[in-house]
């Protein structure tokens, strides 16, 4: 049982972290808030201390265009926020390569 606990929150936690199409807003896009990794562990560590069974399911996300500008624009906005999160992926991609990731590293000063 808490093999199959464990499965179904890493799930959540994976899906929590992509763009989606969200069926309530008529397919509009919701985007992971940056805060979600740490703070789902959280909900979720408290989910399984107050017994709130396997259903029990929580996302943390942001409506770039806010409520009804992305229920108004839906799909249509799939495209540009997709190409948005590409290149995020890419520039964090870039900032691990050794050699780019210490220059970036030596202009931040320690403890930001």
């Amino acid at each position: 049982e808490f093999q199959q606990t464990k499965n179904i929150m890493a799930k959540g936690e994976w899906l929590n972290q992509i763009v989606l199409l969200e069926p309530d807003l008529f397919y509009g896009v919701s985007l992971p808030f940056a805060m979600s990794a740490v703070n789902l562990k959280v909900v979720q560590a408290s989910a399984v201390a107050l017994s709130y069974g396997e259903n029990f399911k929580a996302q943390e996300r942001i409506l770039p265009l806010g409520y009804l500008g992305t229920k108004l624009a839906s799909i249509f906005v799939l495209f540009p926020i997709a190409m948005l999160h590409c290149v995020l992926l890419c520039f964090a991609g870039i900032l691990r390569l050794p050699v780019i990731g210490k220059k970036v590293a030596n202009l931040v000063p320690p403890g930001t």
